[in-house]
């Protein structure tokens, strides 16, 4: 994917690679929204759009929800202590 210094925040031309799979679902993603060429993709901020994320709250909640799962696939007397060691 390309970003134009516009919108990089460097202000110059970027190139992000993605995984194929990232790539097939935002595809597909972007199919069912039909966006219009100015429209913001994923609006995070009260300034861009009018609506406040709490992107580092919704991120906290994913960590500690796949630490759980993590801690609950342990199967060895070693893996057992996963949930007694501090994460932050």
């Amino acid at each position: 994917m390309i970003i134009h210094g516009a919108y990089s925040k460097r202000r110059r031309e970027d190139t992000q690679f993605l995984h194929p799979d990232v790539v097939a679902e935002f595809k597909t993603w972007v199919t069912k929204k039909k966006p219009e060429p100015d429209d913001i993709l994923f609006p995070v901020s009260a300034k861009t759009c009018g609506v406040e994320r709490k992107t580092s709250k919704m991120l906290e909640l994913d960590l500690l929800s796949a630490r759980e799962v993590w801690i609950n696939e342990s199967n060895s007397i070693e893996d057992a202590n996963r949930g007694s060691r501090a994460i932050f």
